[in-house]
């Protein structure tokens, strides 16, 4: 019985992936962003700024369609961006709007697996993306 609860437990962050896969081309449009999201996105930058205030490398988990990275270049001019999501549809948006000149990298996995090592940044962010 367990392993039949840890399989049906793993099948759920595949219908979560699949529905923002779905929502990607439009997320940036939903009447959540000025709402809710841009107001997060600029508290967490403002404790960021006051905790880390010049970080190398900063990781965004659950990046989405980068709008927080975006955000972000406009604070840390030279830190190395990286956004990672387990959606590909929202990573495809991600780069399809933004320009090369904001160097942002993305990377395709599951927060629970990122493919990076120990202390590999200064700074990592997760901003509504627990779900």
């Amino acid at each position: 019985m367990p392993r039949e609860r840890l399989k049906a437990a793993m099948a759920v962050p595949d219908v979560t992936v699949a529905r923002f896969d779905a929502w990607g081309g439009d997320y940036d449009h939903s009447p959540l962003q000025p709402t809710l999201y841009l107001p997060v996105h600029r508290t967490t930058l403002g404790l960021a700024r006051r905790l880390v205030p010049q970080p190398r490398r900063i990781l965004d988990v659950g990046c989405g369609t980068a709008r927080f990275l975006r955000q972000a270049r406009q604070h840390y001019p030279d830190a190395e961006l990286i956004g990672v999501d387990p959606a590909r549809q929202m990573l495809a948006t991600a780069r399809s709007r933004i320009s090369p000149e904001l160097r942002i990298r993305y990377v395709h996995a599951a927060a629970e697996q990122l493919p990076f090592a120990c202390d590999a940044f200064e700074l990592v962010l997760a901003t509504l993306s627990l779900r």
